[in-house]
């Protein structure tokens, strides 16, 4: 394998303060977590039992991460992929790059949504039927200087990964791989 398995990284974005999609949809969770977090304290100090509010503030917990994050995380050469992620047999929501839906344990388990995009010649990857990935072929020797395949997961707000999928031209990443994709 060139270089090493998943160089790469993460970085998350979130709604920023005072933002119309802040002001409409998300000051009015953080408010009512506010109330519910006071209610609590107010419980617990009383001897009261707190569960039913606590169980409405994990679930408004749940409704602002949903909303609030997107993050992308990116891999070079990785080593394999989820059968999910690839699914060769279902059309890709992009043109240019294999890009999907996935289940949330793809991306890690406990995300409001999940996407993967994935670059590079996986058309000679190997089922591995035990694992239930894709094991990727690589055609350049170890440690040589080549990135021959990335895979971007996208996690979080659906509506906002959406947006971004149909803003960015997310064929052109191809343009950083070597081989067929891109340059060598």
């Amino acid at each position: 394998m060139p270089l090493d398995a998943c160089v790469g990284g993460d970085r998350t974005w979130t709604v920023r303060e005072n933002s119309p999609l802040f002001t409409a949809r998300l000051k009015p969770l953080y408010q009512r977590a506010q109330t519910l977090g006071a209610a609590v304290v107010a419980k617990y100090r009383a001897g009261q039992d707190a569960a039913a509010e606590m169980k409405e503030l994990d679930g408004i917990n749940r409704q602002i991460k949903s909303i609030d994050q997107v993050t992308m995380d990116v891999c070079g050469n990785s080593t394999s992929v989820e059968v999910a992620a690839l699914a060769p047999k279902v059309p890709s929501l992009l043109s240019g790059v294999a890009a999907h839906k996935a289940p949330a344990d793809v991306c890690g388990g406990g995300v409001p949504a999940c996407y993967v995009l994935v670059y590079g010649d996986w058309n000679t990857a190997h089922l591995n039927a035990s694992s239930g990935y894709y094991d990727f072929r690589f055609v350049h020797p170890a440690a040589s200087p080549h990135l021959e395949n990335i895979v971007i997961r996208l996690t979080g707000s659906d509506d906002r990964i959406q947006e971004m999928l149909k803003a960015a031209d997310w064929a052109r990443v191809n343009g950083a791989l070597g081989g067929p994709n891109g340059p060598s």
